[in-house]
């Protein structure tokens, strides 16, 4: 059986710069028609020189697609129906702001097909979501989540971000119970990252920011683990947590390393093998591209075994699955770091890590240090 495709649509375009974020967008939405036309024409160009399958999955991102009008998603959409079709019973997703979500509109996703929403709340605290420059405030969040769920569109998984600093543990814990009682079947929790050449960067290096301590921030993600685990969700991947058949099956497609197109500015796609296909992060240089045959629009890297190595364990181990060590020496035919026994003792002794039937997988407690882990066991072209 040939593996089933999943699309990602970035879709780049705000209302507004939020204070954390390094996506890449654009706030002049008069620019809206001719990104779209440039995506469509990209779109063709996969149709036509790529290896077509049935589609499993589409995800609409950016940005924030739902400041868009919907024909223009609802065009994307008509394209694969005639070209591609479908797998099965396929999962449409579409980020949303709170904000953008009103009745009309939500008829109008529900007709091209959209079956899923990730909703970009973030907090339910009004004071932190002006400090995040979000567009909404916590009425507009409530009025969205049960405008969608009363229009029979109940599959929604909401984004939260901790370690921000701007609320103690009191309003963090007052968050998730707010979270628990939409009865959502999905939660994507992000701890708060400095980026460079963000506002918040400008901030941290005014002083106008302080980081939230380390231990505070681990200590608010155990919370969030302990209280969701312990009413039935599962922490299926580092940040994200669904109950049993609510997984995203869009990303899982990501992390189990299976073949996806990326369509618009600066998507990236994967071909299943050892190609990644990386489009150029500028709107008009993308839209140029694309109007002169695509080829200055994106370009190919071709990955190493080594490479293609350290992204099944970055992947792997991101999952409450792990990485099975057979399974691994099966698909890359390499020899594990040469001191790997002693790494593993090293994050075993620390409760960072399990070792269970010849399969590796961090603990809670181990996914807030992955990255220390992961730099471990890479391999380099001296360490094994």
């Amino acid at each position: 059986m040939r593996n089933r495709l999943g699309i990602y649509f970035h879709v780049p375009f705000c209302k507004q710069a939020c204070t954390y974020c390094d996506f890449h967008f654009s706030t002049q939405l008069n620019k809206v028609s001719e990104l779209m036309e440039a995506i469509e024409l990209e779109l063709e160009w996969h149709i036509k020189t790529q290896d077509c399958q049935p589609l499993r999955s589409v995800y609409f991102g950016g940005g924030t697609p739902s400041v868009v009008d919907p024909k223009y998603l609802s065009g994307f959409v008509q394209t694969l129906d005639k070209s591609l079709g479908w797998s099965g019973d396929p999962e449409i997703t579409m980020e949303v702001n709170p904000d953008d979500v009103n009745p009309t509109i939500i008829k109008e996703w529900k007709a091209i097909g959209v079956n899923r929403f990730s909703m970009g709340v973030q907090s339910f605290d009004d004071h932190v979501l002006r400090w995040m420059n979000r567009a909404h405030g916590a009425q507009e969040a409530d009025r969205a989540i049960k405008s969608l769920q009363d229009a029979g569109l109940p599959n929604i998984t909401m984004d939260i971000i901790y370690g921000h600093g701007m609320n103690n543990d009191l309003s963090w814990e007052a968050d998730i119970e707010k979270f628990i009682s939409y009865q959502t079947p999905h939660l994507s929790a992000y701890a708060l990252t400095i980026e460079e050449k963000t506002a918040l960067s400008h901030m941290a290096e005014k002083e106008k920011y302080i980081p939230m301590e380390d231990d505070q921030v681990v200590a608010q993600f155990l919370y969030l683990h302990q209280r969701l685990t312990e009413m039935g969700m599962d922490h299926y991947e580092l940040s994200n947590y669904a109950f049993p058949g609510h997984q995203s099956q869009h990303n899982s497609s990501y992390w189990k390393g299976l073949p996806f197109w990326g369509v618009g500015p600066s998507a990236h796609g994967y071909d299943g093998h050892q190609r990644r296909k990386m489009n150029i992060a500028n709107n008009a240089l993308y839209v140029k591209g694309w109007l002169n045959g695509g080829e200055e629009a994106y370009e190919w890297e071709a990955l190493s075994n080594i490479q293609m190595s350290n992204e099944f364990w970055m992947t792997g181990m991101r999952t409450a699955k792990g990485v099975n060590l057979e399974e691994w020496k099966n698909k890359f035919h390499l020899e594990l770091p040469k001191n790997f026994d002693a790494i593993i003792e090293k994050w075993k002794s620390n409760q960072y890590l399990s070792l269970q039937e010849n399969t590796l997988s961090c603990t809670p407690s181990g996914w807030m240090v992955m990255d220390a882990i992961l730099s471990d066991l890479f391999l380099t072209e001296t360490n094994y």
